[in-house]
């Protein structure tokens, strides 16, 4: 596993972060830090929209420094693009597989 810090992660914040990690044991898990700084996005269980339906985001994760997220592989069958809202002004996913999709894919 990859814990990432951020850019803002202070000091002693990151060996805070350090020893959680240690604690997780040899191997387990390494902690590698970005030059960038984190933007949140939807949060795990939270809701997504797509075409009528409804499903849940599973959580999110890094591909080759873009980001994603993985939900249940129903929730993307037969569905184009899904957001965060159901009104204006939400982030649009576009899904790459069944349950993989990006963030920021602005779908007309």
């Amino acid at each position: 596993m990859v814990v990432t810090a951020d850019r803002t992660v202070s000091a002693a914040e990151m060996d805070r972060l350090d020893e959680a990690v240690d604690g997780l044991g040899a191997g387990t898990a390494r902690i590698q830090k970005s030059k960038g700084e984190f933007r949140p996005f939807i949060a795990a269980g939270d809701a997504i929209f797509g075409s009528g339906a409804r499903c849940s985001l599973g959580f999110n994760v890094v591909k080759d420094g873009q980001p994603y997220f993985l939900t249940a592989g129903h929730c993307g069958v037969d569905i184009k693009s899904w957001s965060d809202g159901s009104g204006g002004g939400e982030t649009f996913f576009q899904p790459v597989t069944d349950a993989l999709a990006v963030y920021g894919a602005e779908i007309g």
